[in-house]
């Protein structure tokens, strides 16, 4: 391919030049081979796969934790809250319910993704028996959302900006952390790479 393109630029260039100057110009062209192997680029779209399972995965849990916030936020300005504490529902117990009730909601997807990753033994989930390890981490995401879903939930007079602002942190934060995990992890294949390659 190189050669093909080299002889047509200089049959354009040659075909524009005045008869007398066509050879005293002329392209010239090196061809260097690819030092890498394809196995490095199968690890590095793999790795980019993997990185994109992981997104799509963040973003289906941040828009559902986030709707767990529209019922607090309501609660909470419709006055309802405040009834149920004159009713003799002590604050400790009245959050303690909240979190449980959220939890048992939250653990139905959790067991739905943890099947589907098992089903479909997605790489970037269930290599090297990661599959308890992810399924742990989905259940501490529930438990380290909710606490502060529900302080936020004062902040908030609307419902709908409840959303979407918890919504933008919860990605913010995540895409951050997984965009850190990402360079770290392909500067180690790099150098990983590059001492196969000094050996």
């Amino acid at each position: 391919m190189p050669a093909y393109l080299n002889s047509l630029n200089n049959f354009i260039l040659r075909s524009s030049l005045p008869p007398e100057k066509r050879q005293q110009y002329t392209i010239s062209i090196s061809s260097h081979p690819y030092p890498g192997q394809v196995q490095d680029e199968d690890v590095m779209v793999g790795g980019l796969v993997s990185i994109l399972v992981a997104l799509c995965v963040l973003t289906g849990y941040s828009i559902m934790t986030a709707s767990f916030v529209i019922y607090e936020v309501q609660e909470h300005h419709t006055g309802s809250k405040r009834l149920q504490q004159i009713s003799g529902i002590s604050e400790p117990f009245y959050w303690i319910i909240n979190f449980f009730y959220d939890m048992a909601l939250y653990m139905v997807p959790v067991i739905l993704s943890v099947a589907m990753i098992a089903a479909f033994q997605l790489p970037a989930f269930t290599e090297r028996q990661n599959l308890g390890a992810v399924t742990l981490l989905l259940v501490l995401f529930g438990f380290s959302t909710f606490p502060w879903m529900y302080l936020l939930s004062a902040i908030f007079k609307d419902t709908e900006m409840a959303f979407i602002g918890y919504v933008c942190i919860n990605l913010f934060i995540s895409v951050n952390t997984i965009i850190s995990t990402s360079i770290i992890y392909f500067l180690g294949q790099l150098n990983q790479n590059d001492q196969v390659r000094e050996e």
